[in-house]
């Protein structure tokens, strides 16, 4: 089995196809300017489409060198977005992608945050969402994406989200 292993400052993406679709939000949504990653399915090979569907990593309102993210979601061809997720957080510390799961581990001031983002029957959704100190292993494999945490004391748990 191929594995691929993030830790760290590294950003990792494995880009495979992703199925984002419109779960309810207001069309009149405001979007932060910056856009700072655009995780996508899309790949350099044969005709490249003109919008994608997509996850961006945006920053908002820079104060000095850093302004907080957002995290968008878009639907191929969508006008709007199909999920958005304003953080307190100013920097992306890694992210995998693989099927239909994101994972990213995003930092503010001493506490880190990992987020999946999940595309079920044509709805994302924010499958978990928890605060961390330890360190935190993202493993992205053929069928699933694997988030290790290793607390203090070494004792580790493990939380498995299948990409099928």
């Amino acid at each position: 089995m191929k594995r691929m292993a993030c830790t760290g400052l590294n950003l990792c993406t494995r880009l495979v196809a992703l199925t984002l679709a419109v779960v309810p939000l207001r069309a009149d949504a405001e979007l932060c300017e910056a856009v700072v990653a655009v995780i996508t399915n899309q790949s350099g090979i044969g005709a490249v489409r003109p919008s994608p569907q997509r996850v961006e990593i945006r920053r908002c309102n820079p104060q000095g060198e850093l302004g907080l993210l957002q995290i968008v979601a878009w639907n191929e061809g969508a006008s709007h977005p199909s999920l958005l997720l304003p953080t307190d957080d100013v920097l992306v510390t890694q992210f995998v992608s693989i099927g239909n799961v994101v994972a990213i581990q995003s930092s503010h001031e001493t506490t880190d945050v990992v987020r999946i983002i999940t595309f079920r029957q044509r709805e994302a959704r924010l499958s978990f969402e928890e605060n961390v100190k330890q360190k935190v292993t993202i493993r992205a494999e053929e069928t699933a994406v694997t988030v290790s945490f290793v607390d203090n004391s070494g004792v580790q748990r493990s939380q498995r989200f299948s990409a099928q």
